[in-house]
Parts: structure tokens; sequence; C-alpha cells
């Protein structure tokens, strides 16, 4: 009888502390699937704009360079100059590196997705122990 009462007790401990990591675990990842979820934004965005300005210069026929972010002297950059060049592999490799952040992002979302080690580790423990309990309230 005091097995099975110090079983019980045991069992009840192992679910209490089970629920509490589990409560500890998802805060912590809901704060982390929210800033990788902005991340995520962010990259594809980005990214986005810089193909946008490599499609409309292919789709124009030349580029637009603007200094310091000003559109005050701006001046087209034709396909035989070379700043045309250099500025079409920048656009691509910029967008080419947030559109890899993001897919990285994605991924550890992923992860955050599946079920904590540590959690597996305490409910295989508490089913060896439920079915220790049962075992033992069976014979009784």
């Amino acid at each position: 009888m005091k097995r099975i009462e110090k079983l019980r007790r045991s069992c009840e401990d192992q679910q209490r502390a089970l629920d509490q990591a589990t409560r500890e675990i998802a805060r912590g990842r809901a704060k982390r699937w929210y800033l990788l979820g902005a991340g995520l934004l962010f990259g594809v965005m980005v990214a986005g704009v810089f193909a946008y300005q490599v499609f409309q210069a292919i789709a124009q026929g030349y580029l637009l360079d603007c200094p310091r972010f000003s559109t005050l002297n701006c001046h087209r950059l034709l396909p035989g100059d070379v700043s045309y060049w250099v500025g079409m592999v920048v656009r691509i490799g910029v967008s080419v590196l947030f559109l890899s952040a993001a897919v990285v992002m994605a991924v550890f979302m992923r992860a955050l997705t599946r079920p904590a080690p540590v959690l597996q580790m305490m409910r295989q423990r508490l089913q060896r122990l439920q079915a220790d309990l049962e075992a033992l309230e069976g014979r009784e």
C-alpha cells in the first residue's frame, strides 16, 4: 500500500512538473515565433523590393541610379555602362541574401513546432510511472 501511495504522489509530482515545463517552453517559443515571423516577413518584403527593381530594369532597359536615396539627382544607367551591371549584380545579391535569410527563419520556425526533447523525456518517465502504478494496482 505504501508503495502504491508513493507511486501516486510521484505521478502527480511528475504531471505537475510536466505541465509547468510545457507552459514555460510554450511561453518562450511564442516570443521567438513572433520575432522569426516578423523577420521572415521583412526578409521577403526586402527581397521583393530588390527583385522588383531588377525586373523593372530588365523591362525598361535602363536602371535608375539615385545617390543617397535622393530622387533629385537620378540618372539612367544603360546596359552598355559598367555601373548598370554592377547595380544589377548588387540588387540581385541583396535580394538573394534577404531571401535566404527568410528561408533560414522559416526553417527555425518549423523547428519550433517540434516538441522539445526535455518534454518528451518527462512524458516517457511519467508513462513509465503510470504503467508501474497500474501494474501494482492490478496485482492487489
